[in-house]
């Protein structure tokens, strides 16, 4: 497989969890970062890698003043009752070390995360959760953290041959 920046990575990564084709993410990519910058091929292949499991993990991890969850390595896809078990096991040990109960949790507007299940389920923890502006992922200050993980993960290039390599890297 072509050895690409890992900028272009994450552009194909991102036009395969947007679930375009290989071409129209081609064409995507080089009308935003210029022409022939990528081509079907490569999204191709790279489209091949994420579907079979070699190009990413899924990580659900919180922080606040008073201290940090343990990482969560997500397996699968994503739903509302997923979503709902990975905040009973992880997100009560992080509230614990806030001073009190006087803390507010935030997230974004994903639909797993606004589920009417897992609003009723803070409720009743009597967990507040922090109103959402739509479209405004640039608030969250767990992003920073992503991009943090990303670079230090994968300075100077590095990759990864297996999720088990990734996810020993990034603990």
């Amino acid at each position: 497989m072509s050895e690409i920046p890992i900028h272009i990575r994450h552009c194909i990564l991102y036009e395969f969890q947007l679930k375009n084709n290989a071409s129209v993410a081609a064409r995507n990519i080089c009308a935003a970062l210029g022409e022939g910058i990528v081509v079907g091929r490569t999204c191709r292949d790279w489209f091949k890698r994420f579907q079979d499991g070699g190009g990413s993990v899924m990580i659900w991890a919180s922080f606040g003043w008073g201290g940090k969850s343990s990482i969560c390595f997500v397996d699968g896809r994503m739903n509302a009752k997923g979503y709902r078990e990975v905040l009973k096991k992880h997100l009560i040990d992080i509230g614990s070390c806030m001073d009190g109960s006087d803390w507010i949790f935030q997230q974004d507007n994903a639909p797993i995360h606004q589920a009417k299940a897992n609003l009723t389920w803070f409720k009743s923890q009597k967990i507040n959760v922090l109103p959402w502006p739509s479209l405004s992922p640039d608030l969250n200050l767990v992003e920073n953290l992503w991009g943090t993980l990303a670079r230090k993960v994968y300075a100077g290039g590095k990759q990864f041959r297996t999720k088990e390599q990734l996810k020993t890297t990034i603990i």
